[in-house]
C-alpha cells in the first residue's frame, strides 16, 4: 500500500527508543489517494477534513486555549501534533509494559511472605526519612506494604500464592 501511494511513510521519521534498543511502531498516514480507492471524492475528502478540523478548533477554544493559538491551526500542523502525541503514548505504553514485566519478574513463583518483603523494601525505598518518622504504627506501614503488593500483583497480573 505504501508502495501504490495509498499510505504514507517515511523512515526518516522513525523514533529509535534508547532505553530498549529498538525502534517505536512505524507511523503511518493514509493519503487522499487512499480515499480515492474507497470511493470518496476529494471535494468529500476535504470537507470532512474542514469538519474536523472546526470541531477541534471548538474544542480547543473550550479546553482554555488562545484565540490566536486556535487560527493558527491547520490541517498539517494537526497532523504533526498527532503524529507526536501517537510518539508520546509509544514511549508511555512501553513504559507500562517494561514494569509490568518488571513487577513480574519480582512476584514470579515467589511465596507471600518473599511477596510481602519485597513489597516492604519498595515501600522503604520510596518513603523519604519524614515519612517514614510520620509513620506512628506499625500498622499504617503494614497498610503500605499491602497497598504496594496490591498494586504489584495488579499491573503484573500475577495473582496471590496460596495460604
Amino acid at each position: 500500500m505504501v508502495l501504490l501511494g495509498l499510505i504514507r511513510f517515511v523512515r526518516e521519521e522513525q523514533v529509535f527508543d534508547g532505553e530498549l534498543g529498538m525502534w517505536l511502531d512505524s507511523y503511518y498516514e493514509v493519503t487522499p489517494l487512499f480515499f480515492m480507492a474507497l470511493g470518496f471524492t476529494t471535494k468529500r475528502v476535504v470537507r470532512e477534513q474542514n469538519k474536523r478540523l472546526a470541531f477541534l478548533k471548538s474544542n480547543a477554544l473550550e479546553a482554555g486555549k488562545s484565540a490566536e493559538e486556535v487560527g493558527r491551526m491547520t490541517i498539517s500542523h494537526l497532523k504533526d501534533l498527532r503524529r507526536h502525541e501517537w510518539r508520546k503514548r509509544a514511549f508511555e505504553r512501553r513504559a507500562k509494559e517494561k514494569a509490568r514485566a518488571k513487577f513480574q519478574r519480582m512476584l514470579h513463583e515467589k511465596k507471600r511472605n518473599e511477596q510481602r518483603s519485597i513489597a516492604s523494601k519498595r515501600v522503604l525505598s520510596f518513603l523519604s526519612r519524614e515519612q517514614l518518622a510520620s509513620i506512628s504504627s506499625p500498622a499504617e506501614f503494614l497498610d503500605l506494604v499491602n497497598r504496594e503488593i496490591a498494586l504489584m500483583r495488579q499491573v503484573s497480573g500475577v495473582p496471590a500464592p496460596p495460604q
